[in-house]
């Protein structure tokens, strides 16, 4: 029976990025099954101003320990890619001179502090969330000698296969979700009136939504936004886009977008929202998208946490026909059109308002199989599997 996990994120907490959300929701989901759990973070300038558990609307129910570092952020922006490097080393000098517990197992998502807690022989389980684009074989040396390795997807462990490592040290355990909060019971008209309320959008009631959440680029990079927005000005009047989850730079910038095409009256574009009015927003919609391009994190490596989300939420999943979803989803729970191919969108977004009974088939199918990924289990089956 584990008895304590420290949990070591290299980042500022909280953050608005889904890694932060996830780390902290496994550390209240382990704490739930009885493990003592800390979670020790970098103190880290930060705009938000709420603790972990008011932010991500979390049981109290484990330790968050601050570490105080030295802060870097006077250092210009276009040494910000240094900066991060010296903090994280500072992070982990620092960490050099703080106890362990010997009963502890050390759990992270960092090669670097997977090693140092291996230096100081304590248990140690790194989780993976994507292969590595630089570094390859620095972390991977890093990693030889944990304990255990938790992946998010089949590719990723057929990856550390491939480097030697033993495959029954690596667990494949995708992301999850909060079915207490996506799972909700309201209709399609009383979520646009709460919708409507929240947001002052007064013309959705009679719309078809199409909904689109997450950031709205990732490192300068298109995630398949702008081609939804060139599809919508293809479809016809009674179509809209809600877009969730843009940094106010990203929404101007898609903002243009829509006014060049001559579409800003059917574009809402929203900042990040808290995961009830997420939930609330995909139970006003009529299509959920996922139009992600074809780039290896993409094709192969990611699990996003919205996927899980909207499967729960009973409506029709749009994606791009990506291996990496396929592991999840099939074609009788989600439409994947072709990447790339705006005209198979627009076919498969007009297929999904248009056709009741494959709507219902496949919206079905995706909550039923959203069921056996509820956070919970998750930690339950990770526990089990390094203990």
């Amino acid at each position: 029976m584990i008895s304590k996990l420290i949990y070591i994120l290299d980042s500022r907490m909280p953050t608005e990025k889904a890694y932060g959300y996830q780390s902290s929701k496994m550390c209240e989901q382990f704490a739930n099954l009885g493990v003592a759990v800390e979670l020790w973070s970098p103190k880290r300038k930060n705009h938000i101003t709420e603790d972990i558990f008011s932010f991500y609307n979390l049981k109290n129910n484990f330790k968050h320990k601050i570490i105080h570092t030295p802060e870097l952020a006077f250092l210009p922006n276009f040494l910000r890619y240094w900066q991060f490097l010296l903090q994280n080393l500072l992070f982990f000098v620092k960490l050099i001179f703080i106890k362990i517990d010997k009963q502890a197992i050390v759990y992270s998502r960092s090669s670097l502090f997977c090693f140092l807690a291996i230096l100081k022989h304590r248990k140690t389980v790194y989780e993976c969330h994507d292969w590595f684009a630089k570094g390859k074989f620095f972390h991977l040396s890093l990693l030889k000698f944990v304990d255990k390795i938790v992946v998010t997807n089949y590719f990723i462990k057929e990856q550390f296969i491939k480097h030697n490592f033993v495959a029954g040290k690596i667990l494949v355990s995708p992301n999850g979700v909060d079915l207490s909060i996506f799972d909700l019971t309201i209709d399609k008209k009383q979520a646009r009136l709460k919708v409507n309320n929240i947001f002052n959008i007064n013309n959705i009631l009679d719309k078809k939504i199409l909904f689109y959440s997450g950031s709205f680029k990732t490192m300068g990079n298109e995630k398949g936004l702008k081609e939804v927005i060139t599809v919508l000005s293809k479809l016809s009047q009674d179509f809209i886009l809600l877009a969730v989850g843009g940094n106010q730079i990203d929404i101007q910038y898609y903002q243009k977008i829509a006014i060049d095409l001559e579409i800003e009256d059917k574009v809402y574009f929203l900042p990040k929202q808290k995961q009830n009015i997420l939930a609330i927003l995909q139970k006003a919609s009529d299509v959920l998208l996922m139009p992600f391009p074809k780039i290896a994190h993409y094709e192969f490596f990611m699990t996003p946490l919205k996927m899980f989300e909207y499967m729960a939420s009973q409506r029709p999943i749009v994606a791009s026909n990506l291996p990496s979803i396929k592991q999840i989803l099939d074609d009788t729970s989600c439409l994947f059109y072709r990447v790339g191919d705006l005209e198979d969108l627009k076919n498969k977004i007009i297929l999904a308002v248009s056709d009741e009974g494959l709507v219902e088939k496949i919206s079905f199918s995706a909550h039923l199989k959203v069921q056996q990924y509820d956070w919970q289990k998750r930690a339950n089956n990770i526990l089990n599997f390094i203990q």
